[in-house]
């Protein structure tokens, strides 16, 4: 199974700061170690952040230069969409935040449609989650996942869900709801719908609230919203970086200040929690 990162950096939501950046190194690099092919599907400064930084993927592809999303530049998970609208081969899609450091167990590789787990409900009964859900024309209280690893072994039926979101994500064109709440539907919330529809479980990687043991196990972390920005953990990640692929680390050290040059102030933070999916991190 194939495994794929997307970035967009159009999107106001992606500022490239040095401890993200360095996850998101680890992430690559740990990934090429785990599956036998990586694609990194990007835009042009997407790619020149990847080469300048040396990510070991298998192949790089820029689809999100030009893709049209006028209007939608703050829904931040377009990115993802796309690269899942594109694939040709069973896939799993990781975030830049997804350390894995075990390859994905079969019993979940063999599902039609992945995710990492059930999304908490209460992240849906807000104002703006309700507005969100009543332009959408879902029903409240559906089961929506945890999308940061995203995919299935039935390729033609994760294309199909990826395009009925990006034709989803229309409805919020020049919407004032914010990017996060658009991309947690179009996405996360929209999986439960999809795959409601069509009845296909979802298999997932974790339960809803995951005891240290099923993480361990797994061997696996996410660092969720404000963690991968807090210096406990990019101390925890340099490290692991350091000791395990030394080279990357270096090269890390020795590009990053030229990235840094290219930061520019982005929207919001996704999620200003610090949570953390990491017992064996």
């Amino acid at each position: 199974m194939r495994g794929v990162m997307s970035l967009w950096t159009r999107t106001p939501m992606f500022v490239p700061t040095r401890g993200p950046m360095l996850i998101q190194t680890l992430a690559v690099n740990l990934a090429a170690r785990v599956f036998t092919e990586t694609e990194f599907v990007t835009d042009r400064r997407g790619a020149d952040i990847a080469a300048l930084l040396g990510w070991p993927f298998s192949k790089i592809s820029t689809p999100l230069e030009d893709w049209p999303a006028d209007g939608l530049m703050h829904v931040w998970a377009l990115g993802k969409l796309v690269a899942c609208a594109l694939q040709d081969q069973p896939f799993v899609q990781f975030d830049s935040d997804v350390l894995l450091f075990k390859p994905l167990p079969k019993r979940l590789t063999r599902h039609r449609l992945i995710a990492q787990s059930p999304d908490f409900p209460h992240y849906y009964t807000s104002r703006d989650m309700q507005a969100a859900q009543t332009l959408a024309g879902f029903a409240p209280g559906g089961t929506a996942y945890n999308a940061v690893l995203l995919g299935g072994s039935d390729v033609a039926l994760v294309r199909a869900f990826a395009w009925a979101g990006l034709a989803l994500a229309q409805k919020f064109c020049g919407c004032p709801l914010n990017g996060t709440t658009t991309s947690m539907i179009v996405e996360q919330y929209q999986l439960g719908v999809f795959a409601r529809r069509v009845g296909v479980e979802v298999g997932t990687l974790l339960p809803l609230a995951p005891a240290r043991k099923q993480v361990a196990k797994a061997g696996y972390a996410h660092l969720t919203g404000g963690a991968k920005r807090e210096d406990k953990w990019i101390a925890k990640a340099e490290a692991r970086l350091a000791a395990d692929f030394p080279e990357a680390y270096e090269r890390f050290l020795a590009e990053w200040p030229r990235l840094a040059l290219d930061s520019t102030p982005g929207g919001p933070a996704r999620d200003c929690s610090a949570a953390v999916i990491a017992a064996t991190f």
